[in-house]
């Protein structure tokens, strides 16, 4: 699909309007380990009442910098479990999430357009109304470090604090 070029956010919406498989995934500048669209299809395929695959990432640089330092594969046990591991790291390159349950989130999405947080949206929509959470600990998601003091298109307060605060509490009765 192609869109219009107006940031993230649109993009994001875009691609979960017009995606038309069971699962959605936005992967964005990430680079993935090899197998890992495999492992996500025979997670999917041996359990197909999932409804959010949460996956493990690292710096490209560094082979031991994953974000959750232990490995293996999981079912969590609830919602609240998966908030009290690291809510900050719910980021739209290391979520798998259920087509059905994104579709009714569109509209109310629509209204976070422009904080660069909408792959946390969905995130937080689909541990809300789903049922089933799987975690990959392996790290198949590979993202380029960011510089030390390297000029960015947002403020960083501004974006990773108040509004992720502000998507988050369109959940908090969920949690």
């Amino acid at each position: 699909f192609h869109g219009k070029r107006e940031g993230f956010d649109a993009a994001v919406l875009f691609l979960a309007e017009m995606a038309n498989g069971e699962y959605f995934w936005w992967v964005g500048n990430d680079s993935m380990e090899e197998g890992v669209v495999a492992k996500i299809k025979k997670i999917i395929t041996k359990n197909p009442d999932v409804s959010f695959i949460w996956l493990n990432g690292r710096n490209e640089s560094d082979l031991n910098s994953a974000a959750f330092k232990f490995q293996g594969e999981k079912f969590f046990n609830n919602r609240n479990e998966i908030i009290e591991l690291d809510m900050g790291l719910l980021i739209a390159g290391l979520t798998v999430i259920k087509k059905e349950i994104i579709l009714p989130l569109i509209p109310g999405a629509q209204k976070y357009k422009g904080l660069g947080l909408m792959g946390f949206y969905f995130a937080l929509g689909a541990i809300s109304y789903g049922e089933s959470y799987y975690f990959v600990g392996d790290p198949y998601i590979i993202s380029e470090p960011k510089l030390s003091g390297e000029a960015r298109w947002y403020d960083p307060f501004q974006m990773f604090a108040i509004n992720f605060f502000i998507v988050a509490r369109e959940f908090e009765d969920k949690f």
